[in-house]
């Protein structure tokens, strides 16, 4: 699947990251693996959805319609997307997260920014720079 999801920071921050084509059972998958994140999770449960790889193709509209709506979790906090230089996939991403309810949505440019965004907006965090920055690049997609 070209999406996958790890714990971050045990139980409090998810890091999804995207590459190739996403279809619209990708979309449900996520779906999916959010929930299961966020059951198990302690809230709230912060998302980081990265699509900054340069070979992301999302699905269109149309199917992401298809995909549905789905209440979010109660343990869900921010979600925050890190945007790509395609601003159709930033978009297009932001539609699907709009589409599974997400209410706290904020587009983020860097990992300087996530950083700053959550330890400020979760004083409980504590997150360091340097270890998020060596994290996303341990699960980076090189291809």
């Amino acid at each position: 699947m070209p999406i996958e999801a790890t714990w971050l920071l045990d139980k409090r921050v998810v890091y999804f990251h995207a590459h190739g084509n996403i279809t619209a059972q990708d979309v449900e998958a996520v779906k999916e693996l959010q929930l299961r994140h966020h059951e198990e999770g302690i809230a709230p449960v912060h998302t980081i959805v990265d699509v900054q790889s340069p070979s992301i193709k999302i699905p269109t509209l149309n199917q992401m319609r298809q995909a549905g709506y789905t209440p979010m979790h109660p343990n869900t906090g921010w979600m925050l997307l890190r945007g790509s230089e395609k601003s159709i996939v930033t978009f297009g991403v932001s539609v699907i997260i709009q589409m599974v309810g997400s209410k706290h949505l904020k587009v983020v440019k860097s990992l300087e920014e996530v950083v700053e965004f959550l330890n400020h907006n979760d004083r409980t965090l504590h997150l360091d720079l340097d270890y998020v920055q060596e994290y996303v690049a341990s699960h980076a997609v090189t291809s």
